[in-house]
Formats: structure tokens, sequence, C-alpha cells
């Protein structure tokens, strides 16, 4: 493959969100459940512009109408076949338009929304156009949680599951011959970037089963060694199976992070972050001290992007040399057989949706054609800044740089762009390769020992040999 000089690098693509929004709807059981979570849903305030729904009913619980809750901008629906997107003349907008960043769905006894306004299929395109989602289930769950769940790779128990366990030092009045227990089991490959907490969390609830195979979904919350879920038998073979779990087996809040950074949040838990268990948890006065307080509103930033979110910005390759491009013989990101280049850009992490520098040892970089030639650890020298030098491969043809960064709890970081790597002109190549020297020395040797042997062989006397012949 001949590529010309004059082909440059085509400008790279990244995989990242709007993560400025933030606009907020919170669909309720019922009105007074908006005063039971005043405390979240006063640091949810401050966070989002939040919206108050009631399902199957209002929030003014003088209104004689029930609440609409629909999802996207415009009742009148958009042309039907259109791709994802698209602008619909006949309406004036796109078909992915939507009132909402982030939902938040504690209406865990819904069977469906679809009389208020939006259906299942609504919620999932909802999620699928880069918004995030947060459903509690509970033991009462009906159909729409319990297919919400199984959307995102889980399952909650069935309603006639017995969950047991030990509450510790937790108490919460009527609530203690319940099923009300406590834990602390966090998932240690996310401690440092969605939550943890030091003390024991409050919960009341379900629990759910996380697809093993599903690599987007899993455990944030689990039980202690004391908690025990006991299923109702299953007919295997015709013989009763008894389904027991234990322990850390037990999920009590899931989380699933999509390719595209799209986040949701399973919670089989509708009480777990209401001021009863906040204040029962809590150490004095201070709220900030209850670890259901310090667990609700983590999760809660990381589910709906205010935290853990990671961006990268500019991205940059060049020639470490630059004296062919000094002369106007190479243009600064035009690449030849071995050339040295260096390649830097800057990675941000939001916290509490401040942007600032993230570090990191085991970010990579990938110089590709077909198959990586380089697989490079990238150096975080200084802040958010990371760079890396190496040599282009001997084989021309048409490269991609590629990041594609992946670490639990963060948002993934994928950058690609193309460059071609060119063979040399004509006037490039060296006049002499270090790599030809032992034979330059054997043709060398061989030509002075020619030139020796014939010198000797020309002025070599037969006088001793006439010699010989007379006697």
């Amino acid at each position: 493959m001949l590529l010309s000089s004059s082909v440059v690098g085509v400008v790279g693509r990244t995989i990242e969100g709007d993560f400025s929004r933030s606009r907020l709807l919170v669909v309720l059981q019922s009105a007074k459940q908006k005063e039971e979570n005043s405390i979240i849903f006063a640091e949810m305030d401050k966070l989002f512009e939040t919206t108050y729904k009631v399902f199957n009913g209002a929030l003014d619980e003088k209104s004689k109408s029930k609440d609409d809750i629909s999802l996207r901008f415009f009742d009148q629906p958009v042309t039907p076949g259109l791709e994802e997107g698209t602008f619909d003349d006949r309406v004036g907008r796109t078909n992915d338009d939507f009132h909402y960043d982030h939902l938040m769905i504690m209406a865990s006894t819904a069977s469906s929304f679809r009389n208020q306004g939006f259906t299942n299929d609504d919620v999932l395109q909802f999620f699928d156009s880069g918004r995030n989602l947060f459903i509690a289930g509970s033991t009462k769950a009906k159909g729409f949680a319990r297919d919400m769940f199984k959307e995102f790779g889980a399952q909650l128990y069935p309603a006639k599951a017995e969950i047991t366990g030990q509450a510790g030092q937790v108490k919460i009045q009527d609530l203690e011959d319940q099923g009300l227990t406590a834990t602390k089991q966090i998932n240690q490959a996310i401690k440092n970037t969605i939550v943890n907490v030091d003390s024991e969390v409050a919960f009341l609830g379900s629990g759910i089963k996380v697809d093993p195979d599903n690599s987007y979904s899993f455990p944030i919350l689990s039980g202690n060694d004391g908690l025990k879920a006991k299923l109702p038998s299953k007919n295997v073979g015709g013989k009763e199976v008894k389904r027991e779990f234990l322990g850390e087996d037990v999920v009590l809040v899931s989380g699933y992070q999509s390719r595209y950074n799209q986040r949701a949040v399973l919670s089989a838990s509708i009480e777990i972050c209401t001021d009863k268990f906040i204040n029962a948890t809590q150490v004095g006065e201070d709220v900030t001290t209850s670890p259901n307080y310090q667990f609700c509103l983590e999760t809660l930033k990381w589910n709906f992007q205010a935290k853990s979110v990671l961006k990268l910005e500019n991205f940059d390759h060049s020639l470490v040399d630059t004296s062919l491009v000094e002369t106007g013989r190479q243009k600064i990101q035009e690449y030849k057989l071995r050339d040295e280049i260096q390649v830097s850009f800057d990675i941000y992490e939001k916290v509490d949706n401040e942007w600032v520098p993230f570090k990191a040892d085991d970010v990579v970089l990938e110089f590709i054609m077909l198959n990586p030639f380089n697989i490079e650890t990238m150096q975080n020298t200084e802040g958010a800044h990371y760079n890396v030098k190496f040599n282009v491969p001997d084989h021309n043809g048409v490269y991609k740089f590629k990041i594609d960064y992946l670490s639990p709890g963060y948002t993934r970081v994928y950058y690609d762009e193309i460059t071609p790597v060119r063979v040399f002109n004509h006037d490039e190549f060296p006049t002499y390769d270090a790599r030809a020297y032992p034979y330059f020395a054997a043709v060398y040797l061989l030509t002075i020992a020619f030139i020796i042997f014939s010198a000797s062989y020309a002025f070599m006397s037969d006088k001793p040999l006439k010699k010989m012949k007379k006697d």
C-alpha cells in the first residue's frame, strides 16, 4: 500500500454524553412519600431541577385530576418508522426529545403507567437515549418494577421470599419483626467510585438476583454474614428443590452502566432512603453521619452522573524530531516508517458537579492496524495531562490511535483517530544502512585480499624452480 505524503490524519471521534443536563423527574407512590423522603429529596433539589409526580394520583391532594407523567416534550407523536434522532417536519421536532434527563421511580406497586403518560418501552427508550434511571422495588412490587429489573440484568425475589437477618445496633420501631437488617457489605470494586460506608446501612425489603453473564450489571450493596433469603421451592425434574441464599449472595442494591455510559440503579427496598431510616442510623443530631444518608446520597449522585464521570480533552499527536517539518519536507502529523512520535491528552473527572484532574497509572494507548502494533501505557506527568513517545512500526498503512479506558464505577472513556503511515520517498533512504555494515566489511576485506594476492602472485620469483630443473 502506497500513501501520498500529502495525506494527513483524520479527525477523531469520541463517545461522551452531555453531562450538563440536570432535569430530574421523581415518580412517587403517594403524595405523602415526598415528606417521608424529605432529607434525600432536599439534596436532589440542590443538585437537579427536580419535578415530582404521583402515580395514580396528584401531588396536590386537593387536585381532582391525576398527574400527567409524560416523559416526552410533546403529546403529538412523530411519524412512525423514523430512525431515532431524525427530525420530523410534520411535528417540528426529533423523535428522541424528552422532558427530563433522569428518572426516579419510587412507585413499586404500579403494574403499569400506561394511563398516565408512558409505557415500559418509553422508559427503555428514555434510557437508550443517554439518560439515567433509578427504580425502587419492594416485597410488594408488581409488574412494572419486576419487568424493569429484568431489563437491566437483575431479578427481584418473588413476593413470597422470606428474608431474615440481624439489625445489629439499628432500632426502628415496629420493624424489627418484619425482616429489618443492617449491612455494610459494599462491592469492593466500586468503593472508591460509587459509595463507601463505615457503618451498617439499615435495610428492609426484598432481594435481587444479578445475572452473572451480564457484564454491565453488578452488585452495589449486599447482605452481611447473618442475612438469609429463603425463596419458594422450585420443581426441577419432578422434585422440589429448596432455594436459599446467604450473606453476600443476597444482593440488596444493584447497578448498571451501559457501553455508552447511561446508568441505572435498582433497589430492592423503597424504605432505605426514608427519613425514618436515616434518623434511626445517624449519630447525634447530624444527619450526614447516617450511613443510610451517605449511601443514598452518594449512590444517587453516581446514578445521575454528578460524580465518577470522565472526559478526554486536548488529544494531540506529532513528530518528536521536527527537523524535516522545519525544512518543509514533512508535515507535523505526517508519519513515515520508524518515525518517533509523541501523543498527549488530558482526562478530567467530575466530582460533585466540578471537573478536576483525573490521575491513574493504567490508561493505555493502542496504535492499531487491524491488530495493535503498539500498546503504550500513558504517563501521567502533571495534573490531568498524559503523554507517551514511541516509534511507528516498520510497516506502512492506515493506523488508528485508540484509547478505551474502563474502570469500575467510572464512565467509559473512548477515543479514536485515524492517521496514515507512508513509506520513504526516493530521496529519504539512508546512503548506508547500519544493518548492512557486516556485508560492506566482507566486500572490502575480499577486495583487499584479492589485491594482496594479485600483487604477490605478479611479483613472485621463479628462480628456485629453474635451479631444481638443472639438478
